[in-house]
C-alpha cells in the first residue's frame, strides 16, 4: 500500500513535467523566427534585369551619370509588368514580410533621385523629354484614358512636368471615384506627405515604418502607440477652418487632396465596399438587440458534412460542426433574398419567405442538374469544404457553379475537351432571373490550362472579375482574370501571384473558395498561398506585392494549425489599412492599403483560432471563431476577447460556450452565434492602460428552434437572417417600448 501511495504522486509529477517540457519545446519552436517560404512571384525583374539594376548602381557611383541614364531608359523599355523586391525584410511580432513594387516605379524613383545628384545630367536629360513629355500631356487632357495616363506618368515621372501627369492621373481617379488609387499617386507624388514613426521595441509595432498623414494625426485618449520624426503641427488651421484650408489648396493642391482622400479612407461607409469581407452582405445599422425568439418564416437548405475534410488541424472544425458545415451566406438586394445552394441559386421574398419569382413554384431560380449527393466526390480524399457565396451588381446577380474542386489531384480526370468543370452564371434580376448573354462560362485553353474559378466573381464597371487557380503536377498556381460580365471574353489576367500547395493536399482534391476586395479603384486579394497583393483592376498589372512568413512545422512540438480553417477570409479594408487573415499563417495583420508596408502583426497565438474578419468599428478590428477577440485597428494590440483564454494545445480546452457560425457588427453591437444562442456585445472596449479591457454584454437571445449547429448571421433593415446548416431563417426585430402602441 506504500509503494501505491508513493506511486500516485510520482506519476502525477511526471506529467506535469511532461507538460512544462511540452511549453518549453513550444516555446522554444515559437521563439525560432518563421521563414518566407514562398516562392518568387513569376513576375519577378529577369536575371539580366537585375543585372542591370546592379550595374546601374555601379555607374552612379563612379560618376557616370549619362550611361546610367541610358541603362535605366532601357530598364523602362524592358519593365513590361516585371516586379522588384524591396531590399529589407520587413517585421513586427512573429511575422516577416517581403515587398515587391513595380519595377517602372522603380525606375522613376531611381531617376529621378539621380537627376537630384547630377545636375548636368539633369539638365541634359529635360531637354531630351520635355517635347515629348508636354505633346502626351496635352493629348492625355483631352482623351481622359487612365490607363494609358498611369504609364505616362511612370513614363515621364523624372521630367519637369512629372508632377503634372500624376496630379492628372490623380484627377481622372477621383472623377471615377477610387479614393485609394488617387491617394496611392499622391502619396508617390509628394513622399513628404508620409511620416516616419519611431516606437519603442514593442512586439506589435515596427521599429521603422511610415504612415500617411491622416493616420498619424489620430491619437487614442491615455494611449499614444507612435511618436513622430516631424509630424505637423497639430494646431494648423487648415485642418479645421475650411477658408484657410482653401488658402492652403492653392499653395499645395496634392497636399489638400491627400488630406481629403485619406479622411474618406478612414470612414469605411465612404469606400465602396471596403468594409465589407463577403460581398454585398447589406448588414443594416441596427441599435437593437432584441429579436423574435421563434422565425416568421423558413425554408429548408441541402446539409453538408466535411467528414471526409483531410485539413492538417485538430479537431473540431473552427466555428462550426464537423457534421455539418455553415456554407451559405445570403444577400439581400431589392427585397429579395438570394442563397447559392452550390447546386442551385434559390431566392425568396424577404416578408413573406414565399420563393421568387412564382411564389407558387417550388423551381429554383437557376438549376445545375447535379444532385447534392454527387455534388462532393466521397470517393475521393478532400481538403477543404464547399461555400456558397454569389454577388449582385446592377441589377445582376453572378456566382460560381458547377464542380466544387479547384485542385484536382489528378490532371488527367479534367474534362476531355480542356474546360474547366466549373463556370460562372450571371442572371438578370430585371428579366427575373433569366441567364445573362455570355453565359455559363468556362475557363478554356490555351489562355487556362488545368484552371477552375477559384470563387465568386466580383462586377466592377463592365468586368467581372475572379480568382483562378491552376494546379498540375508541380504545385497550385493563383492568379486573377476579369471578363466582359454581357459576352463573357477575356479581358485581362495577372500574373501568377502565388505558388506552392496546401498543407495535405498532395493526394488529396482541393476545395478552396478564394473572395476578392474591390475598394477604392483597387483589388485586393489574399492568396491564402503565401501572398498578398493589390492589383489595378483597370489591366491587372500587380501594384504591390507581400510575401509573408509561415511556420516551421516541428515533429517535436505538434501545433493545433487551427488557423487553417480560415477558408473564407478576404482581405479587409478600413483606415488606410488592409487586413489579413491568411489560412496559412496564424497571425493576423495590417499592411498599408497604398503601399503594402507592414503596419503590425499579431503573435502567433493571440488569434490563430479566429476564422472571420468580422468588421472594423471606431477603435477595434472583430474577429471570430470558436471565440470573438477585440484587436486594437491601429496597433494590433489584444483590447478583450470573450470567453477567455484556453490552452494552445492540441488537446486543450475548448472555449465554452464556444462560437458557431460567421456573427455580425452592426452599428454599435456586434452578435455573435453559439449553440442555440445568439451573444450581443458592445462594438467597442475601453481601452485599459494595462492588460486587457471587458467586452460588455449586452443581452443573450435563445432562439427556440434551428440553431443548434450555429449559423451564419446577416442584418437587412429590421429583420435577422440565419443560416443554419439546413435552414434558412428570418427573425423580425421586436418593437422597442418606447414605440410599442
Amino acid at each position: 500500500m506504500q509503494m501505491e501511495k508513493s506511486l500516485i504522486p510520482t506519476a502525477v509529477l511526471c506529467w506535469l513535467c511532461g507538460a512544462a517540457i511540452s511549453q518549453i519545446a513550444g516555446q522554444q519552436v515559437r521563439a525560432t523566427p518563421p521563414q518566407i517560404q514562398a516562392i518568387s512571384p513569376d513576375q519577378l525583374a529577369s536575371p539580366t534585369q537585375r543585372l542591370m539594376i546592379e550595374q546601374v548602381d555601379e555607374l552612379i557611383a563612379t560618376g557616370e551619370a549619362d550611361e546610367a541614364l541610358a541603362l535605366l531608359e532601357r530598364l523602362l523599355d524592358e519593365a513590361n509588368g516585371r516586379l522588384v523586391a524591396v531590399n529589407h525584410l520587413e517585421a513586427a511580432s512573429t511575422l516577416r514580410t517581403q515587398r515587391y513594387l513595380p519595377l517602372a516605379d522603380w525606375v522613376g524613383i531611381r531617376t529621378a533621385k539621380l537627376l537630384h545628384q547630377f545636375p548636368q545630367a539633369a539638365t541634359n536629360y529635360q531637354s531630351r523629354n520635355q517635347a515629348q513629355a508636354a505633346n502626351a500631356l496635352q493629348d492625355l487632357q483631352t482623351s481622359k484614358n487612365p490607363t494609358v495616363a498611369l504609364y505616362a506618368a511612370r513614363r515621364f515621372f523624372a521630367t519637369q512636368q512629372g508632377r503634372d501627369f500624376q496630379l492628372l492621373l490623380c484627377d481622372l481617379y477621383l472623377e471615377n471615384g477610387w479614393g485609394l488609387a488617387a491617394a496611392q499617386v499622391l502619396q508617390q507624388l509628394s513622399p513628404e506627405l508620409r511620416f516616419r514613426v519611431n516606437s519603442d521595441a514593442s512586439p506589435t509595432t515596427l521599429l521603422d515604418w511610415t504612415l500617411p498623414a491622416a493616420l498619424v494625426h489620430h491619437r487614442e485618449e491615455g494611449h499614444e502607440p507612435v511618436r513622430l520624426s516631424n509630424a505637423p503641427n497639430p494646431s494648423d488651421p487648415a485642418a479645421a477652418d475650411p477658408a484657410a484650408a482653401a488658402q492652403v489648396a492653392e499653395e499645395n493642391r496634392s497636399e489638400v487632396l491627400l488630406r481629403g482622400l485619406m479622411a474618406a479612407a478612414m470612414n469605411p461607409q465612404e469606400l465602396d465596399g471596403a468594409a465589407t469581407q463577403v460581398p454585398n452582405s447589406n448588414a443594416a445599422r441596427l441599435s437593437q438587440s432584441r429579436f423574435t425568439t421563434w422565425p416568421a418564416w423558413s425554408q429548408s437548405l441541402e446539409k453538408y458534412s466535411a467528414n471526409n475534410d483531410r485539413v492538417l488541424a485538430s479537431k473540431p472544425r473552427v466555428g462550426e460542426s464537423q457534421r455539418s458545415t455553415l456554407p451559405y451566406f445570403p444577400v439581400v438586394h431589392n427585397g429579395i433574398v438570394y442563397v447559392n445552394e452550390m447546386t442551385r441559386i434559390v431566392a425568396y421574398d424577404l416578408d413573406s419567405g414565399k420563393p421568387w419569382p412564382d411564389s407558387q413554384s417550388v423551381l429554383p431560380l437557376f438549376d445545375s442538374h447535379i444532385s447534392a449527393a454527387a455534388f462532393l466526390p466521397l470517393g475521393y480524399p478532400l481538403i477543404g469544404a464547399p461555400r456558397g457565396t454569389l454577388s449582385i451588381a446592377n441589377d445582376c446577380l453572378y456566382a460560381r457553379m458547377g464542380s466544387p474542386i479547384t485542385g484536382r489531384m489528378n490532371a488527367q480526370l479534367a474534362s476531355s475537351n480542356g474546360a474547366s468543370a466549373s463556370y460562372l452564371i450571371g442572371l438578370d434580376l430585371r428579366k427575373q432571373g433569366s441567364l445573362l448573354q455570355g453565359f455559363p462560362l468556362h475557363l478554356n485553353a490555351p489562355e487556362f490550362v488545368n484552371a477552375e474559378f477559384d470563387g465568386t466573381p466580383l462586377a466592377w464597371g463592365q468586368m467581372l472579375v475572379v480568382a483562378v487557380a491552376q494546379r498540375d503536377n508541380v504545385g497550385l498556381r493563383r492568379s486573377v482574370a476579369a471578363f466582359d460580365r454581357v459576352t463573357g471574353q477575356l479581358i485581362w489576367k495577372s500574373g501568377i501571384l502565388a505558388a506552392g500547395s496546401v498543407a495535405g493536399s498532395e493526394r488529396a482534391n482541393l476545395i478552396s473558395h478564394q473572395v476578392l476586395t474591390l475598394a477604392g479603384g483597387r483589388l485586393y486579394y489574399n492568396t491564402n498561398l503565401g501572398s498578398i497583393a493589390c492589383l489595378d483592376p483597370l489591366t491587372g498589372d500587380t501594384l504591390w506585392l507581400v510575401q509573408y512568413s509561415t511556420p516551421l512545422e516541428s515533429k517535436e512540438f505538434l501545433r493545433p494549425n487551427r488557423h487553417r480553417y480560415r477558408d473564407l477570409t478576404p482581405c479587409l479594408l478600413s483606415s488606410g489599412l488592409v487586413y489579413c487573415a491568411p489560412q496559412d499563417a496564424p497571425e493576423i495583420f495590417a499592411l498599408d492599403a497604398t503601399t503594402g508596408d507592414l503596419v503590425w502583426s499579431t503573435d502567433d497565438a493571440t488569434a490563430a483560432d479566429a476564422i472571420h474578419l468580422l468588421g472594423v468599428t471606431q477603435d477595434s478590428l472583430i474577429v471570430s471563431g470558436d471565440r470573438i477577440v477585440w484587436l486594437d485597428k491601429f496597433t494590433g494590440r489584444l483590447l478583450g476577447r470573450f470567453p477567455g483564454s484556453t490552452t494552445p494545445l492540441p488537446f486543450g480546452a475548448l472555449p465554452s460556450p464556444r462560437g458557431l457560425g460567421r456573427g455580425a457588427v452592426t452599428g454599435n453591437l456586434v452578435y455573435w452565434p453559439t449553440a442555440g444562442e445568439i451573444w450581443v456585445f458592445g462594438a467597442d472596449i475601453k481601452k485599459p492602460s494595462m492588460g486587457q479591457g471587458a467586452p460588455k454584454l449586452v443581452g443573450r437571445t435563445s432562439l427556440d428552434t434551428g440553431i443548434g449547429d450555429g449559423g451564419n448571421l446577416l442584418f437587412y433593415e429590421n429583420v435577422m437572417l440565419v443560416c443554419s446548416p439546413n435552414r434558412l431563417m428570418s427573425f423580425p426585430a421586436l418593437a422597442s417600448p418606447a414605440s410599442a402602441p
